[in-house]
């Protein structure tokens, strides 16, 4: 076994781990793979293994040209190289096609001055002199003088020198001051670049970059407003962007006509056709790459310059905005990062902002996020977040799917606290809600966050974002996953942070909205063991509460309110929960007038109208003081119809409960409460208190089987209520000799209309009436006609 003879090797590759690249010096392509070798003894078996990484160069020499066919020299390659997949067969002409670019870019640059291309020959140059010579201030009127040559070639290379001197002397800021300070370098340097900036790429970029050196100081953007410097910028741009645009047209052209005639089956493209296209291509590249550094610097001193305000409306009225939105679609990281930096300080105005959603800014900017350049990333979140403010720039971000891309970001510390800022806003849209519950990973990651938070109170960026969320029912759903909502109750319990108690309430309107939309919940409902384990710490937590937190309080009652006889444990009803906790003593406090404020008031009557609901908890809650509570609450509700409304749906529930009807009825001035309901100016309290009256019609009877007091006098308010206006009119029109009866039918039959209730009647006034009906002496006749 030790004998290397004895030993067999097999070595494997597997296609999926070969990477291809290239080697520009040799015209070569690199095939890089990881072996799988193992030794087998004699009998085959396996003795050891291991796994090697090794390379293959393929050296393509005299048959890779420009013009060549690139499929033809891929299948070549494989034939040398058997290792590459066909799989791999895309990568490879790539890589081919890149080698053409660099044989193509290296045939431009040594033709660059025999072709006479000035955007390359003033950057050699430039080059050239900056090496040759180092500038020195004693010799500013001599670079001065080169700027005042003719305008040949010759004389544009000179004046391109000269403002690469003066550059160099702006790299020192010791020079700045009496640099600026300069009349004649000032003019000259403005007077050159307003006339030859459509000449020379390389004598423009020198004068811009000496005008941001002295752009980064405050002090001297009077100096460079006096010679209008953001003026020739703009100018600048203007002439930049229409070339990009029209440059971007003609490759959109050119690919077009070529996919066109590769489609139409036209003849094979000819040799010389591909090296033009080629090289046409290589040519756009690095023209593309110059006009991102000059872009660069115009946009820089213009941000520098827009510190001042009103020079920053004056940009904006000249179209910049339009120029930042149009330019979103380079390559350079620099460049975008600047854009991006720029459209943010201008965002904070609400004209800027409605330029943006113009040039649909906002859906260009989410393709940054997130991005390989970290800066330009934060800075792609902060400008959407200043957007995410308006509806509409919400919905562009929509579109371009921003949702997933923070979800994916909430995984980086980093960007994390921008991150939850920008999806609270687009939370705020209920289609945007659907959209998380379909989003991998966004409601589990929210999850995580919230149960691992390190302070005791959530962000509140996080917090509103959860709260947000779990007012979908799908959200709310996910929350609940993996016993999701008795680790929010713990944590609830633990910190009392009533943002997170919201979080549980909004989860409780979801299952009891679901329970409402059943048809048969007894057997249809899934979630009866849900809110079990979390309804002991729910009942503590609200008796603690009452003395803790306002706020918490608030949404432990209606997050109690929420619930039904299926979510309570088995074998528990609403009537043990009153008698453990006393649920009857806590409202019976929270109820008197004064001793809460208004909100708290409300959830308690909430809650009241949903407990009794269980007869049995009803009768609990009759025993105690609880219903005498209500008439207070009703007198002083003036002007809270929601209060009033509430009010009236417990006292509804309350009157199908033997146990509490006959208190409420006679023991209360519950009636006269309702029939003040109907003089109410909300539709919803009148129907509520119509509803109430029809049962107070139904249960009181006299001791004759008939209909009693309170139903004669309901049914008198009534017919007065739906003839008020015919009641009014007779009143008037009557004279005062017709006495009493006149005066009945103008509206002794009516109680109090204020909405106070301070003048309605009592109910031993209600018992007391005998009023007669217009024209009879028998009340019992006009009632049965007007029934």
């Amino acid at each position: 076994m030790d004998n290397e003879e004895e030993k067999d090797v097999r070595r494997q590759v597997h296609p999926k781990n070969i990477e291809i690249d290239i080697d520009s010096t040799d015209c070569a392509v690199v095939v890089s793979y990881v072996v799988d070798i193992t030794y087998l003894d004699r009998y085959g078996q396996s003795v050891d293994t291991e796994k090697k990484k090794e390379k293959k160069k393929v050296k393509l020499g005299k048959h890779l040209k420009p013009s060549s066919n690139v499929p033809k020299v891929a299948a070549e390659v494989m034939k040398k190289c058997k290792y590459i997949h066909e799989s791999k067969k895309e990568d490879l002409e790539k890589a081919i096609q890149e080698l053409q670019h660099v044989m193509i870019r290296d045939e431009i640059r040594a033709k660059t001055k025999a072709e006479g291309d000035w955007w390359r020959v003033d950057e050699d140059t430039s080059r050239q002199q900056e090496q040759e010579e180092k500038p020195d201030m004693s010799r500013l009127e001599e670079y001065i003088e080169l700027l005042y040559e003719g305008k040949d070639k010759d004389d544009m290379i000179q004046k391109t020198r000269g403002t690469a001197n003066i550059l160099a002397l702006c790299s020192h800021v010791g020079n700045l001051e009496a640099l600026v300070q300069d009349q004649t370098l000032m003019g000259a340097l403005t007077r050159v670049l307003n006339e030859e900036y459509k000449k020379s790429v390389a004598l423009c970029y020198n004068i811009m970059r000496a005008f941001l050196a002295f752009s980064n100081f405050v002090e001297m953007h009077p100096i460079l407003a006096n010679y209008r410097v953001g003026s020739i910028t703009m100018k600048i741009l203007e002439l930049e962007v229409k070339r990009a645009q029209h440059r971007e047209e003609e490759s959109k052209k050119r690919q077009a006509d070529y996919e066109r005639d590769l489609k139409s089956g036209a003849a094979a493209e000819t040799a010389e056709a591909r090296k033009d296209r080629v090289r046409e291509e290589a040519r756009s590249k690095i023209q593309a790459k110059q006009q991102d550094k000059l872009l660069f610097v115009c946009f820089h001193v213009l941000i520098n310059l827009a510190e001042d305000a009103s020079t920053e409306r004056k940009m904006v009225k000249r179209d910049l905005v339009q120029y930042l939105g149009s330019l979103l679609d380079r390559s350079s990281a620099n460049l975008l990062y600047l854009l991006v930096a720029f459209l943010k300080k201008l965002s904070i105005f609400e004209e800027n902002k409605d330029r943006e959603k113009e040039a649909q800014v906002a859906a260009k900017v989410v393709k940054f996020v997130p991005c390989s350049c970290e800066p330009l990333t934060l800075m792609s979140l902060r400008l959407l977040y200043n957007l995410s403010f308006d509806p509409e720039l919400r919905e562009q971000m929509l579109k371009g799917g921003l949702i997933p891309r923070l979800v994916d970001l909430l995984k980086r510390p980093q960007y994390r606290a921008r991150s939850l800022r920008l999806l609270y806003h687009m939370s705020m849209d209920d289609r945007s809600k659907g959209i998380f519950a379909y989003t991998p990973e966004a409601v589990p990651i929210l999850m995580q966050l919230i149960l691992n938070f390190p302070q005791k109170l959530l962000a509140k960026e996080l917090a509103a974002l959860a709260i947000n969320l779990s007012l979908n029912e799908r959200n709310a759903e996910l929350m609940c996953a993996q016993r999701g909502l008795q680790h929010l109750m713990d944590r609830v319990v633990e910190t009392r942070d009533p943002n997170l108690m919201k979080v549980v309430r909004n989860i409780s309107q979801w299952t009891y909205g679901l329970h409402a939309s059943l048809a048969n919940p007894e057997r249809e409902y899934r979630h009866r063991t849900l809110w079990s384990p979390s309804l002991e710490p729910l009942l503590e937590l609200l008796t603690a509460a009452e003395t803790e937190s306002h706020d918490l309080l608030l949404e432990a009652m209606g997050t109690l309110s929420n619930l039904t006889h299926l979510d309570l444990p088995k074998g528990v009803g609403w009537a043990q929960v009153v008698s453990n906790y006393s649920l009857d003593s806590v409202l019976a406090k929270l109820l008197v007038p004064g001793m809460a404020q208004a909100d708290v008031i409300l959830e308690a009557v909430i809650l009241l109208g949903a407990l009794a609901h269980d007869a049995a908890a009803a009768a609990l809650l009759g025993a105690s003081t609880v219903l005498r509570c209500l008439p207070a609450l009703w007198r002083d509700a003036r002007g809270d119809a929601e209060l009033r409304l509430q009010l009236l749906f417990a006292q509804w529930r309350l009157l199908m409960v033997k146990e509490t009807r006959e208190q409420l009825l006679y023991g209360t001035t519950a009636v006269s409460d309702m029939l003040e309901g109907l003089q109410s100016r909300h539709p919803a309290t009148r129907a509520l208190a119509d509803q109430c009256l029809e049962l107070v019609l139904e249960y009181d009877r006299s001791d004759s089987g008939g209909p009693g007091q309170l139903s004669e006098t309901i049914k008198r308010q009534r017919w007065a209520a739906h003839n008020r206006e015919w009641l009014q009119a007779t009143s008037m029109d009557e004279s005062p000799s017709q006495g009493d009866d006149g005066g009945a039918r103008g509206g002794a039959l009516l109680l109090s209309d204020s909405e106070d209730g301070n003048g309605g009647m009592s109910l031993s006034q209600l018992r007391g009436m005998n009023v007669l009906s217009p024209g009879t002496e028998d009340s019992a006749s006009w009632n049965n006609g007007w029934h």
